[in-house]
């Protein structure tokens, strides 16, 4: 079980998950974790997913993490579709 408190304080860089679009990964010892980006200002800017898909809202990244470019390929699903 992923621990929350050590997961935000460890030194992640989070790159965009190929495979979703506005969602985010990084890789830890016990896998991959993800993030989620909302409608901010509606919602939380963030949602981290827990390994067991449960998930935490948060606005700014802790200090100890890092982003690359925001950008997926035309691949990935879309976060929303035309409806929502």
């Amino acid at each position: 079980m992923i621990d929350l408190t050590s997961l935000m304080r460890m030194p992640l860089h989070w790159e965009p998950d190929a495979t979703r679009e506005l969602w985010l990964k990084a890789s830890i010892d016990d896998g991959e974790v993800f993030i989620r980006m909302n409608r901010f200002p509606e919602e939380h800017m963030y949602s981290l997913e827990l390994g067991d898909g449960k998930f935490t809202d948060f606005d700014d990244f802790p200090p100890t993490w890092s982003r690359g470019a925001l950008a997926w390929p035309e691949t990935a699903l879309p976060r929303w579709n035309a409806d929502s």
